[in-house]
């Protein structure tokens, strides 16, 4: 791979095409690359990369962590944002729509850890390791999407797969559900069927 498109979501909850290339590992979860939008090299966060394909075959890349050869431990082993580099948009997805329904307790982060144990095997981390990383993924900004600015949530929607669509509906269900003793309000549903349809 020489060259990669990607779609960024900027800080500011803008989404943004462009082609990068001669790309050098900036920590964990950064590259440093050359950008064809902006003619220079610019710093690139890994969790803002809401898509990524390989120009010259097409092909969509759905573990960057692997692609850009962060993907490995000191000891060899795979980091767990890795081996769940595909389901990334579905789980920040599922994050803020707790954060900004009921909140982030630890009935909704079961919820999500549920989705992501469906979609794959964790082996050798532990629900330990993987409520200690939910808890701490930036998902979005909570306050500005209360305040209306809703760009940043709807561009984390747009970018599920389709094939997690339904399960990542039934999650959000499920967190609408709280603890299952209430109904489901009119507006939750109306939320439910505007936000996963």
């Amino acid at each position: 791979m020489n060259t990669i498109f990607l779609k960024y979501l900027s800080s500011e909850g803008e989404v943004s095409e462009r082609c990068i290339s001669d790309w050098i590992a900036e920590g964990e979860d950064a590259i440093n690359a050359y950008c064809s939008l902006r003619k220079d090299r610019r710093t690139f966060n890994l969790m803002k990369i809401l898509y990524a394909a390989d120009i010259e075959t097409g092909e969509i890349i759905t573990n960057i962590w692997h692609a850009f050869g962060l993907d490995l431990t000191n000891d060899g082993s795979e980091r767990l944002i890795s081996v769940l580099a595909h389901q990334l948009n579905s789980i920040k997805v599922l994050k803020f729509y707790a954060m900004s329904t009921r909140g982030f307790s630890k009935r909704e982060r079961d919820h999500i850890i549920n989705f992501i144990l469906q979609g794959c095997s964790i082996h050798p981390y532990s629900l330990k390791d993987i409520n200690t990383w939910l808890y701490a993924l930036w998902s979005g900004n909570v306050y500005a999407y209360r305040s209306g600015m809703t760009e940043e949530y709807e561009t984390l929607l747009s970018a599920i797969p389709s094939s997690q669509l339904n399960a990542v509906r039934k999650t959000a269900t499920l967190i609408a559900g709280g603890s299952g003793r209430q109904v489901l309000t009119n507006e939750a549903i109306s939320r439910l069927e505007q936000d996963f349809c």
